[in-house]
């Protein structure tokens, strides 16, 4: 693995994680 590979795992893991955390605080 690059170092390429691991920013671009990291962005995906930090982007999923905030758009989880977002749907969840969302009142519905």
């Amino acid at each position: 693995m690059t170092d390429q590979d691991v920013e671009t795992l990291r962005h995906l893991v930090n982007e999923g994680m905030g758009k989880t955390r977002f749907a969840r605080s969302r009142p519905i």
